[in-house]
């Protein structure tokens, strides 16, 4: 195996157990993955690994061909796992933070406007059944609902996946998805979390201490966040 890939999958593992062994770190963690959503739990854990300030980041030759800006010169690639050909393999993202626009125009990121999107708020509200409210108390209402539907599945199947004991409490794990998929989309959309919910519910992570059953956890939270 390619020594560079050895070192990245060590530096997943070492970052997987440091979030379910340390809340803050769980936390930092959760408000890098939160502009993340369209990578995969582990792509999210190793950007945030390299670099915890990303925002928005994407392949050298998106970056080039589409978005009209080029990658500093100098700068080393975030290293991301794919496979190929039943091969770990590695590919290359950079934030736009190490980019610069080739015709001086800066790059309008999108952003969550409660006036702009108003009407969407209204649609997503309705689809999901939920009285009109303030956007953070409608994000945390709709993520219970989703997490509801979902927790006997997610913890019939963490059980038998995992083998966990009786010491894994359902209501725990449900009450762990949804406050950290609610942090996720809050922080997303330029909200405080903590104004809305509860730090406490967070360290719940801790109760889920190894390496397969925060990434099971985490790959359903990016479901449902993204």
């Amino acid at each position: 195996m390619n020594p560079k890939v050895k070192d990245t999958i060590k530096e997943l593992i070492k970052r997987k157990q440091s979030i379910y062994s340390d809340v803050d770190e769980y936390i930092k963690f959760l408000d890098t993955a939160s502009g993340l959503y369209k990578y995969s739990f582990e792509d999210q854990l190793l950007i945030y690994a390299k670099k915890p300030s990303a925002i928005a980041c994407a392949e050298y030759s998106l970056w080039n061909e589409k978005v009209n800006r080029y990658v500093k010169k100098g700068t080393e690639g975030i290293p991301l796992l794919k496979e190929e050909n039943g091969k770990l393999k590695l590919r290359y993202v950079f934030d736009v933070s190490d980019t610069r626009s080739l015709t001086n125009t800066p790059l309008k990121l999108w952003e969550f406007d409660e006036d702009i999107h108003k009407k969407a708020m209204l649609n997503i509200n309705k689809k999901y059944e939920v009285p009109t409210k303030t956007v953070p108390k409608s994000v945390i209402e709709i993520v219970s609902k989703e997490v509801e539907g979902k927790i006997d599945d997610i913890f019939a199947s963490l059980s038998q996946d995992l083998s966990l004991s009786n010491s894994y409490d359902k209501n725990i794990l449900k009450k762990l998805i949804e406050e950290s998929s609610s942090y996720m989309i809050l922080k997303r959309l330029g909200y405080e979390p903590f104004d809305y919910l509860s730090e406490q519910k967070l360290f719940f992570i801790l109760n889920f201490d190894t390496e397969k059953s925060v990434t099971y956890i985490n790959n359903h939270i990016h479901s449902i966040t993204k």
